[in-house]
């Protein structure tokens, strides 16, 4: 779990539920895999390269949310929502105002929530 208000580099961890928490600052997270993963974003920087294989929750507020992730895509769901912010996945944008959900009939749930600020994933299997 990384959970503040400063800058934290964290490197190859293995969970059950990877856990970040952060109002400011920017977070580096390389080499992590997961099964969950729960994030929240205030004003900060987070950029996680790694593995998830479950569920991610994701709430990011004016902040920009990196994630690189060492599958495809289609390996996941998406529920996409966007007030004033834009989600990025793969090389498709949502930008205002939008609401998507994507099925691509997978175990593994992204719920994704931008307020105001960025959130980006990107897929090493395309």
């Amino acid at each position: 779990m990384v959970n503040g208000n400063a800058d934290a580099h964290v490197e190859n961890v293995k969970c059950e539920n990877l856990q970040v928490d952060e109002a400011i600052g920017t977070v580096d997270i390389v080499g992590y895999t997961t099964i969950d993963a729960n994030i929240i974003l205030g004003m900060g920087t987070i950029n996680a390269e790694g593995k998830i294989t479950g569920n991610v929750d994701a709430l990011c507020s004016v902040g920009t949310l990196n994630v690189k992730l060492a599958d495809a895509e289609s390996d996941h769901d998406y529920l996409i929502n966007t007030s004033f912010g834009k989600i990025n996945i793969g090389n498709t944008s949502y930008g205002m105002m939008s609401e998507k959900k994507i099925i691509n009939a997978t175990y593994s749930k992204f719920d994704l929530e931008c307020v105001a600020g960025q959130i980006y994933f990107e897929f090493e299997k395309d």
